[in-house]
């Protein structure tokens, strides 16, 4: 998703501001989706109390995939996450110009 987000901003997703690497195609989406990965950890706790003999397969997948599609607070906006990390992404491009352009990720709404 943050990938794709960086493409369709007309941003290279290897080229990274925290995240360096030669052998890494995706060092920009790195350094974004790092704010998500408490939310992504969550997911998999809460799956790993459900089932104690957690085994990867299409059904233990499914949370991680609708968490794309979860309501989050962008701004003053309600919006699926996918939708928010096209705006995150137009924040970001704004900013390598712009200083002092905020960059507001998205709120998990709970």
């Amino acid at each position: 998703m943050v990938a794709r987000a960086i493409v369709a901003s007309g941003l290279h997703p290897a080229l990274g501001v925290q995240h360096s690497n030669q052998y890494n195609g995706l060092c920009l989406a790195n350094d974004v989706m790092e704010p998500f990965r408490p939310w992504v950890d969550l997911r998999v706790y809460q799956l790993a109390l459900d089932h104690p003999e957690l085994v990867v397969n299409q059904v233990t997948k499914q949370p991680f995939l609708k968490l794309l599609g979860e309501s989050v607070r962008w701004g003053k906006q309600t919006m699926p996450l996918m939708v928010a990390s096209h705006y995150l992404m137009a924040d970001i491009k704004r900013a390598f110009d712009d200083k002092n352009q905020k960059i507001i990720y998205p709120e998990w709404l709970e």
